[in-house]
């Protein structure tokens, strides 16, 4: 079952830049999403579904770290 309401924020620690943006879905229960990182830093990407239940302050962060 593919959904269309997983969406992704990504923001700069500590919420100085952020981006949000509808994640693709490439099957299986696989989504994915792209950006790049305006500074070096550290990126907390969090994920919400509506229809699953999901709010962005409910889901695990994953961290990213990105240097120059």
């Amino acid at each position: 079952m593919d959904l269309d309401d997983v969406r992704v924020l990504v923001f700069l620690a500590p919420g100085i830049w952020q981006h949000r943006e509808d994640a693709k879905s490439v099957g299986d229960g696989v989504y994915e999403m792209s950006f790049v990182p305006p500074n070096p830093g550290v990126y907390y990407v969090f994920v919400q579904s509506t229809s699953l239940g999901l709010e962005f302050n409910q889901s695990t962060p994953l961290m990213l770290s990105a240097v120059k």
